[in-house]
């Protein structure tokens, strides 16, 4: 499950017009990133982890830029929430969905983002991201007394499947991880996973997937963002219920999942 990533940059859109497709030079152009349903793990082995269920899990995106990936989710009908050491500000890049269509979406970066530390960003599709039927946003949670320290967070994304590294990243994997800090005075909370015990550990392509807290049957929050890790037991979380993270979630216009003020297409 990352280390940091490397960021990139900018491409435009295609208009359907009278059944045609009609090019602006723009389009010419790669985009700066991808983004895509992650792939089934049929036959697929995952060594300290388990491989996540994708109709659960409807919302988790595979990012994709200069050759390297990184996790993200949708929290809302067209807000995308990735690390910001994923993407350069004001990336602009395609989301492809497995119907064949696709929209495109722009990132912003948490203006408090230092290269370490308030590692967020958030990406604004142009059009709603279409989920399977019975299928929800995640939701992510902003109360700074959760979560607890000494719990157990869920950490999830697309990246290697050996403790250690090793193994093609790609599949959505999981894994627990014990909460040593909740929240340090950086707003980042540290997880300990005991790969013995089916632990897990941050490693390249996590970057940016959720940290969860469970809760009864299939309920969960997302309280965090993959941010880094030693790829064997210890990870470092972006808390999303950082204090210094404030003015960035209050200036987001676009309708979000936040836990407390759900929506009815956000996950409980």
């Amino acid at each position: 499950m990352a280390s940091r990533l490397i960021r990139h940059r900018v491409a435009l859109v295609s208009l359907l017009f009278f059944g045609e497709v009609m090019l602006s030079s723009a389009d010419m152009e790669p985009p700066a990133f991808t983004m895509s349903r992650p792939p089934s793990a049929a036959g697929v082995t995952i060594v300290g982890g388990t491989a996540s269920n994708l109709l659960s899990f409807a919302a988790a995106l595979r990012y994709r830029g200069n050759g390297q990936d990184c996790s993200a989710n949708a929290i809302g009908p067209r807000t995308i929430l990735i690390a910001a050491h994923c993407v350069r500000p004001r990336a602009h890049g395609r989301i492809d969905f497995p119907d064949t269509s696709h929209t495109w979406a722009t990132c912003t970066l948490s203006d408090k983002f230092d290269g370490e530390h308030n590692d967020v960003a958030l990406c604004l599709t142009d059009d709603s991201i279409p989920l399977p039927r019975h299928a929800w946003y995640e939701t992510i949670n902003r109360d700074p007394s959760i979560p607890p320290t000494g719990g157990t967070l869920l950490l999830q994304g697309i990246g290697c499947r050996r403790s250690g590294g090793g193994g093609k990243s790609g599949i959505l994997a999981e894994g627990p991880a014990r909460i040593s800090v909740a929240m340090d005075s950086q707003g980042q909370i540290h997880t300990v996973g005991d790969p013995g015990k089916g632990g897990v550990a941050v490693c390249s392509g996590d970057s940016g997937g959720g940290a969860y807290l469970r809760g009864l049957g299939e309920s969960r929050t997302m309280v965090g963002v993959n941010a880094a890790g030693d790829r064997t037991e210890n990870s470092v979380i972006t808390a999303l219920a950082s204090p210094a993270l404030d003015p960035f979630f209050a200036a987001w216009t676009s309708p979000i999942c936040v836990r407390g003020k759900e929506m009815s297409t956000c996950h409980g």
